[in-house]
């Protein structure tokens, strides 16, 4: 049985903020990657494919090509997601990820549901974030 969380849906406010924003892809299979978008500091902001925010660089190509190396590995890492019903952060893994949302593995023994998967829709650096 997958744990679920229900979780709240926070509007993208760094498109807003933002030009240039635009997907990324890997050159070999098309594959999206993440993203990019150029701040109004004139920093260009790398994102992951379902859009947590990951660092800036002086220009789009330094960006672009930081996330073809990157983008895809990073979904790797070991991850956190806030637990409304026990109020807590813990330990996960990525099973899936998409602009729409992202499929965890629970891997934190300090929580009840060990091993078992859970969605996040629109996931925002309030309730999933890298460790």
């Amino acid at each position: 049985m997958a744990l679920f969380l229900a979780l709240y849906n926070v509007e993208d406010d760094f498109t807003i903020r933002m030009t240039n924003y635009k997907p990324v892809y890997r050159e070999s299979d098309h594959e999206l990657v993440g993203f990019v978008g150029k701040l109004p500091t004139d920093q260009w902001q790398t994102f992951t494919v379902f859009n947590y925010p990951l660092q800036e660089y002086a220009t789009e190509q330094q960006a672009i090509s930081a996330l073809r190396a990157t983008g895809l590995q990073i979904l790797a890492e070991k991850w956190s997601f806030f637990d409304p019903e026990l109020t807590d952060w813990y330990s996960c893994v990525i099973v899936e990820a998409s602009p729409e949302k992202i499929r965890y593995k629970i891997v934190d023994w300090g929580h009840p549901n060990l091993e078992q998967e859970g969605v996040i829709q629109k996931p925002v650096p309030e309730n999933f974030r890298l460790q």
